[in-house]
């Protein structure tokens, strides 16, 4: 999962974003009592102004949580394989080929900071 924003209005409003998914949500349930008391173009001043809430509270929610979000308790587990070349020295100027696996390694999160999401 990405988190985007979306781009400020009054650009075209990017799918998948989460100001268009607001925005989505407060024309889904805000216009139909709307549509009957004014006319389609007060309708689209209205939505203009929902566009503009809808990326303000996406942007404040998206850097509140790159900036606040704390993850933690995440755990790896898996055989590790090493494989590959030394690398030569003298006085034998030659490679060896390492082929190892460490079973069993057991990985923890560690939070150093916060803002680690994307």
């Amino acid at each position: 999962m990405s988190l985007k924003i979306g781009v400020p209005p009054p650009q075209k409003m990017e799918e998948g974003s989460m100001s268009y998914q607001i925005y989505t949500q407060l024309d889904e349930i805000l216009s139909p009592p709307l549509q009957a008391s004014m006319s389609a173009e007060q309708l689209n001043d209205v939505r203009a102004g929902w566009k503009k809430l809808a990326y303000a509270i996406a942007k404040g929610v998206i850097e509140h949580l790159t900036a606040n979000l704390e993850i933690y308790g995440i755990e790896t587990k898996g055989d590790l394989p090493i494989k590959g070349n030394t690398g030569t020295a003298l006085p034998n100027n030659h490679l060896h080929a390492l082929d190892l696996s460490i079973p069993q390694v057991n990985f923890k999160q560690s939070n150093e900071g916060i803002g680690h999401v994307k």
